[in-house]
């Protein structure tokens, strides 16, 4: 499903409607998202980091 995905988001068509939306399309594979995403809920699951967004 990744591939297909990805190839739907190298279309230049499509790549031009998210742009315009300011949605950037950052290629990778399930593995990098997951990690990510880790790293995310990690990053905001600390709570000086919402006091810090909300000050």
């Amino acid at each position: 499903m990744n591939d297909a995905i990805a190839k739907i988001l190298a279309e230049p068509e499509v790549r031009e409607r998210l742009a315009g939306m300011s949605v950037e399309v950052v290629a990778s594979s399930p593995e990098q998202l997951t990690e990510l995403i880790n790293v995310q809920v990690d990053r905001f699951s600390r709570e000086e980091i919402w006091q810090k967004e909300w000050e």
